[in-house]
C-alpha cells in the first residue's frame, strides 16, 4: 500500500518536475522563433500543433525522464529529497480520510514521505 499525505503529491510527480518543465521551455523557444520569423503576426490555435511538434521531440528524452524520477526521490529511492517542512500543510488537515489512516501510519508517513506496507 502506498500512503501519501494530502498536499504533497505535486512533489512526487516526475512528469511535472522534469518533462513538462522542459516541454514548456522548448515550446516557448519555438514560439519566440516563430514570432521573429513572422513579424506582426500572432500565434493562433492553428499554429500550436506546429510549435508543439518542434518542442515535443526535444522534451521526450530518457535523461529528462530519469531526472524527473530522481528529483522526486522515487528512483533511486531517496527519502531525504522532500524535506520535513514540506509536510506542514498536510498536518493541518483534520478530515476523516487522514484520521482513518491511524496514528501509526501517520507517524510512518512523517518519518518517510512514502509508507509502503
Amino acid at each position: 500500500m502506498l500512503s501519501i499525505l494530502a498536499h504533497t503529491t505535486h512533489r512526487l510527480q516526475p512528469l511535472h518536475r522534469s518533462f513538462f518543465k522542459s516541454l514548456k521551455s522548448y515550446y516557448n523557444k519555438a514560439a519566440s522563433s516563430w514570432l521573429r520569423s513572422n513579424p506582426g503576426s500572432v500565434i493562433k490555435q492553428t499554429n500550436v500543433a506546429e510549435l508543439l511538434g518542434k518542442a515535443y521531440p526535444r522534451s521526450v528524452r530518457m535523461d529528462i525522464a530519469l531526472n524527473g524520477f530522481e528529483a522526486t526521490g522515487l528512483w533511486l529511492c531517496d527519502r531525504n529529497v522532500i524535506k520535513e517542512e514540506n509536510f506542514e500543510a498536510s498536518l493541518n488537515i483534520s478530515d476523516s480520510s487522514n484520521q482513518e489512516l491511524g496514528d501509526q501510519t501517520e507517524r510512518n508517513t512523517r518519518s518517510s514521505y512514502i509508507a509502503i506496507d
